[in-house]
């Protein structure tokens, strides 16, 4: 994913920054907006951009979850000043990106939401098909295609749950409460587990 984004920030110079530099990326932020440092930005980039993409990915289609990505990346390049003092920047960079998920779904399919729910819609991106189908990696591509059989609502929580956000994390970005969360993740176990005993 970062070779297909990195070359889109062309201003980004070709440079080998050192990791231990910043100690979270929220001070790589600050770092960023007081002096324009490049380094500072494609270390946030680094930190963040493959969970962002990865959940994209899974809840749309590949085309889709480019433009996405890239639409929250320029954001921030944009206006980092409005990112600041977040909690999280990771947390507040996927609440911008699954709002411009949404604002897509709506020009698209506006039944897609019901009231305020994303209902059950499932993915036949043909390329997930093919890769179960010849993937040396079985249960990978068996996993892949389980996944995108969940609903929207438990794979989304599922994802960000894998993406190492908490109950609380994930209540915040989806605007749903914990007990909630819980739920929808225990179900997605569940049902994931369920749809792999029939594909394996």
């Amino acid at each position: 994913m970062k070779g297909l984004l990195l070359p889109m920030f062309k201003f980004l110079p070709d440079i080998q920054w050192q990791v231990t530099r910043y100690t979270s990326i929220e001070q790589a932020l600050v770092i960023f907006i007081k002096s324009n440092d490049q380094q500072a930005f494609e270390y946030i980039f680094e930190e963040i951009s493959d969970d962002l993409y990865h959940y994209l990915t899974t809840l749309s289609d590949l085309n889709l979850a480019q433009d996405i990505s890239q639409k929250t990346w320029f954001k921030l390049i944009d206006n980092p000043k409005s990112f600041l003092h977040k909690h999280s920047l990771k947390a507040w960079l996927f609440v911008v990106a699954r709002n411009a998920l949404f604002d897509e779904f709506k020009k698209t399919d506006p039944l897609y939401l019901d009231k305020g729910e994303l209902e059950n819609k499932l993915n036949n991106n043909d390329q997930y098909i093919v890769e179960f189908e010849y993937s040396d990696n079985e249960t990978e591509g068996a996993f892949n295609l389980a996944l995108k059989q969940l609903s929207f609502t438990q794979k989304e929580a599922f994802c960000l749950q894998q993406d190492g956000f908490s109950i609380e994390d994930i209540a915040n970005i989806t605007n749903s409460n914990k007990e909630t969360i819980k739920t929808r993740i225990r179900y997605a176990k569940q049902n994931l587990k369920k749809l792999l005993e029939q594909l394996l």
